[in-house]
């Protein structure tokens, strides 16, 4: 049986199962960097992707996910999935940090960012 963990704001989702599935997506690492700047006026959470799990494999990216008020390039140009509080943000770093030590699969679900960029991430599903 799956069991689904649910971390969000009003709009900024992070699902968890418990059920591990096949995927070539791990996280390395997730830091909450708290206040006020061009990824969001509360903070972002940074990850980092590797093929494999504990910062094993090929290296996939950095990536933010970001907060209300979000002018940085490296966000996604959707403020659906910006975190709308420190809560929401705490949450999300909390969970990507346990994706990261227990090595659960991860799938990252991108999107155009602000400006001209076109991998930035809006969901992040662990399997």
């Amino acid at each position: 049986m799956k069991k689904q963990w649910i971390a969000s704001s009003a709009f900024a989702s992070v699902w968890l199962t418990a059920a591990l599935a096949s995927a070539a997506t791990y996280l390395c690492n997730a830091d909450y960097i708290p206040g006020s700047g061009s990824p969001g006026t509360l903070g972002n959470v940074g990850i980092t992707a590797y093929t494999g799990p504990h910062c094993t494999g090929s290296f996939i990216a950095n990536y933010t996910l970001c907060s209300s008020g979000a002018t940085n390039a490296l966000c996604v140009n959707n403020s659906l999935y910006w975190a709308t509080s420190v809560q929401a943000l705490t949450a999300i770093a909390t969970a990507m940090r346990e994706a990261a030590l227990f090595a659960y699969p991860v799938t990252l679900v991108t999107q155009t960012c602000l400006g001209a960029g076109t991998n930035c991430v809006a969901l992040v599903n662990i399997n």
